[in-house]
């Protein structure tokens, strides 16, 4: 059989690499012929390789702006599953060579899924009633699915590990490094920015304490009063720094915290 030459187009590495590895488990007949993470470097890669890929996976924001803009730039001529944390794009999706729509955080079984659309794609592409159909089908799906981030993939020596976002207590960013630290005192370094990860958190279980902190609400032990109307949040387990609330964002908090 013909091998399945795909294109990945996302900004993140820890999903970039996420959906390599289950691609090439799920499907030993796919080819990851490059990942890109930018409107530039897509059109720039459409530019000359447009006949040279079978299938994108592609993410809606970019490093550089909206994946749509590539579209406006140049002619797509292959099927594109668009992998993605937003759930409104789907009908501009689908307008755009889209065949599924796979929101984030996704599973194995959701690109399974995606490939086997695929597949039946070159099957159905002239069939106007059965694309509808799976289209109306895939905006059911969304309906029913959470649009907050369930897991984080993070890497622990040589692999790659699952972790509940339940299981989190907060993240900390120093140094431009973001750490989710758990329960038992371990940490993992995960490939997102705070302002990234606040896109990606339920606001009803996590809070933008400071620029360093997003934390979970059950991970808050005590608040006390701190001076000029600031607070200090003691958290479990317990950092080594004071977690403090500006005076700005303190009636805030108490009111999230009061949820």
């Amino acid at each position: 059989m013909k091998p399945v030459r795909i294109l990945i187009i996302e900004d993140e590495p820890a999903t970039a690499r996420q959906l390599e590895y289950i691609i090439e488990k799920s499907e030993s007949n796919a080819t990851i012929i490059d990942v890109l993470d930018s409107v530039v470097d897509s059109v720039a890669f459409f530019n000359t390789n447009n006949d040279g890929v079978d299938l994108v996976f592609m993410d809606i924001e970019l490093s550089d702006g909206n994946s749509f803009e590539i579209f406006e730039s140049i002619e797509v001529k292959v099927p594109i599953i668009f992998v993605t944390a937003y759930n409104d794009f789907a009908i501009k999706a689908f307008k755009n060579n889209g065949i599924d729509y796979v929101l984030k955080p996704f599973l194995q079984e959701d690109i399974f899924i995606a490939l086997k659309k695929f597949k039946d794609w070159f099957l159905v592409k002239n069939n106007e009633d059965i694309q509808m159909n799976n289209f109306q089908k895939m905006l059911q799906e969304m309906q029913t699915k959470n649009s907050y981030q369930e897991t984080f993939l993070v890497y622990s020596k040589d692999k790659m590990l699952p972790i509940k976002t339940d299981d989190i207590h907060y993240f900390y960013s120093e140094n431009e490094i973001v750490k989710a630290f758990m329960i038992d005192k371990k940490s993992f370094v995960i490939d997102y920015t705070l302002e990234k990860l606040e896109t990606l958190l339920s606001p009803k279980s996590f809070y933008r304490a400071n620029r360093q902190f997003i934390i979970q609400k059950k991970s808050i032990l005590s608040i006390s009063a701190y001076f000029n109307s600031r607070l200090i949040v003691k958290m479990a387990p317990e950092f080594a720094e004071n977690l403090i609330i500006s005076k700005a964002k303190a009636t805030e908090f108490k009111n999230w915290v009061n949820q």
